[in-house]
């Protein structure tokens, strides 16, 4: 073989290679956002297929921290969702929404090299640095994945007052706990979210009272705030039910929760509180 040959195939294998190594370029928008906003989060995804093959499929793995409303559709693409087989999701992943071609649509309906938006709308449940992991197929069955990050920022601090606030101590081998506190809100808000340590999630509880079944605590998206109004989180009511404790909550001890707010307008607002672990509270909730 002659050294212009070696060179013609080694030419050849770096095109072939960076051909198979294409990669995708992701943006997402917004950036930053506040800690339990909602948003609609636009991905967009140029490339990422070798030339002339267009994208056939794309899907975006959903982390823990962010819970999601719903998936927009896209003209001419099937859309699906895919739950977690965990409860708390594979490595932290709690499910994937999917967006695909019909194999029956045909190859000039599309431009391989236009940029593709996909959306998804929910809500941003924790702060600090975060990111997506976006996969994509091309026609020519070549896979591609890519990183996007987004800002997640704590709040700023909610107008409310807070008093009154206790966890019942759980009983021995119990994994939930229960939170109970009362409210004032200086202007109209909605309690949306909560969040501790202490916890691997925190649902809004409202009480049940039936002859056939008795007491029954059934989950609710958000607490009414009126402004002004002193609303009271107690047994027999509205509370906070903290699932799947970390670690077994004893008597005296406390624990952190953030409690996050949001106004008419959509702002998030949120305030950290310490609370005492306790069988009854010295002072019943929202009494003095």
């Amino acid at each position: 073989m002659t050294r212009r040959q070696i060179r013609r195939g080694w030419a050849a294998s770096m095109v072939a290679l960076a051909s198979a190594c294409a990669t995708a370029q992701v943006t997402l928008a917004p950036h930053e956002v506040a800690a339990g906003s909602r948003q609609t989060l636009r991905f967009q995804i140029t490339g990422g297929c070798p030339a002339g093959q267009r994208i056939t499929s794309v899907a975006i793995d959903l982390p823990m921290w962010f819970r999601l409303d719903q998936a927009l559709p896209r003209d001419g693409w099937r859309l699906r969702q895919r739950e977690a087989v965990q409860k708390n999701g594979p490595l932290g992943q709690t499910g994937a929404v999917y967006w695909s071609l019909p194999t029956s649509t045909p190859d000039g309906a599309t431009d391989p090299a236009a940029p593709l938006e996909f959306l998804l709308q929910g809500r941003l449940a924790s702060h600090g640095g975060r990111w997506f992991t976006v996969r994509q197929a091309c026609g020519g069955g070549h896979e591609v994945s890519a990183r996007v990050s987004m800002r997640v920022r704590e709040p700023a601090p909610a107008p409310v007052q807070v008093s009154n606030a206790w966890v019942r101590t759980p009983a021995a081998g119990e994994r939930n706990g229960y939170l109970f506190m009362s409210l004032t809100a200086s202007e109209q808000l909605r309690l949306i979210d909560a969040i501790s340590p202490a916890a691997r999630r925190i649902e809004v509880r409202h009480t049940l009272f039936s002859k056939l079944k008795g007491m029954t605590l059934f989950p609710a998206e958000a607490i009414d705030l009126p402004a002004g109004t002193r609303v009271r989180l107690q047994p027999g009511g509205v509370q906070l039910a903290l699932l799947d404790l970390n670690e077994p909550l004893g008597e005296g001890s406390t624990l952190t929760v953030t409690l996050r707010f949001e106004d008419a307008e959509g702002v998030v607002t949120a305030k950290t509180l310490t609370v005492p672990v306790q069988r009854l509270p010295a002072e019943q909730p929202g009494r003095k």
